[in-house]
């Protein structure tokens, strides 16, 4: 890791609204700063031919390969800081849950296998009708307007009741 001396030049400071264009800004003012032609970068950086110009001219892009001969050509270096005029974001908020590891998924797997197969047991101790009744229900849930629903429970159970008192 460097140390950072604080005597260093800062040429640009890129926050997350400006992102890639800001990097590629900064880079332009650092090359007139500088004072030299593009060809001569695209010398010291070792790239092909005018491939600074179209990295300028957002023709291509600052990648992988290229970012580092580039940025070295051009002395200059990233360093990322936490942005102290941004609001604190605590992932927890969005709803989103930690890394999750091999243990914690092998876990909920084992957790779903295990619901799916007490809710199979449950199916199986049920009367064909029973189940025939449930998945009638459920259909209509998915499809209907759950007044309609709510009333056609209501007769079911009514139904239900009757048919107990006759026995």
């Amino acid at each position: 890791m460097i140390e950072l001396d604080p005597a260093m030049k800062v040429v640009a400071v890129i926050d997350a609204k400006a992102g890639y264009q800001g990097l590629i800004d900064g880079v332009r003012k650092r090359i007139i700063e500088m004072g030299v032609g593009l060809e001569e970068i695209d010398e010291r950086a070792k790239v092909a031919d005018y491939y600074t110009s179209k990295v300028l001219n957002r023709l291509k892009g600052l990648g992988p390969y290229s970012m580092g001969p580039i940025m070295e050509a051009t002395d200059l270096m990233i360093v990322l800081t936490v942005n102290p005029n941004a609001k604190a974001h605590d992932m927890r908020q969005r709803g989103t849950k930690g890394p999750s590891t091999d243990a914690s998924q092998n876990a909920r797997q084992r957790r779903r296998r295990l619901n799916l197969m007490k809710l199979a047991l449950i199916a199986l101790s049920r009367t064909s009708t029973e189940r025939s009744t449930i998945a009638r229900v459920a259909a209509e849930a998915r499809w209907k307007d759950k007044r309609v629903l709510r009333r056609k429970r209501l007769r079911q159970r009514l139904w239900v009741a009757a048919k107990r008192a006759r026995k």
